[in-house]
């Protein structure tokens, strides 16, 4: 119970009436009730800054398996791993609740782990991949131009036959 005589959760989320948390409520929830320069506003801004910082690695780490798959790269397994990711997200906002920074940072360590791990990954299929290309593109290259070569070799014969 706090100071209003309303039990912790409804004091948060409203009597009756328990709205869906949400990470960004953390910063005016925790300054509402214990004032803005408090010690608990600023746990509550570690707290959010965590989960933020997990979320935004999170999305970067989507962007990024879409360009995979826009490049033809097999995409399952870090669909999957992005999933447990947010999973592990999800996780920790319960969490938020103990008003402890170190379970909240234990599972967002994971998560943006995670996240950093599928980016890694795709950076160096990319990069192969780009190698591929490059390749590809140089014997293209290389075989148009002695096509060329060999055409015109054939049609200078072919006039000196002629002439």
């Amino acid at each position: 119970m706090i100071a209003a005589e309303l039990p912790e959760c409804a004091s948060c989320h409203s009597n009756h009436a328990i709205k869906r948390f949400q990470i960004e409520d953390i910063d005016s929830l925790c300054g509402d009730c214990h004032g803005v320069d408090s010690e608990q506003q600023s746990l509550g801004n570690k707290i959010h800054t965590l989960v933020r910082s997990a979320a935004e690695e999170i999305d970067q780490a989507e962007s990024l398996v879409e360009r995979a798959e826009r490049a033809a790269l097999r995409i399952e397994d870090y669909e999957a791993r992005l999933q447990e990711a947010r999973t592990y997200l999800t996780e920790a906002l319960p969490l938020v609740h103990g008003v402890t920074v170190e379970p909240v940072e234990q599972i967002t360590r994971r998560a943006h782990a995670i996240a950093e791990e599928v980016e890694h990954e795709i950076y160096g299929e990319l990069d192969r991949t780009e190698e591929h290309l490059g390749l590809a593109l140089f014997w293209f290259y290389v075989l148009m131009t002695l096509m060329i070569l060999v055409l015109f070799k054939r049609r200078l014969r072919a006039a000196r036959e002629t002439a």
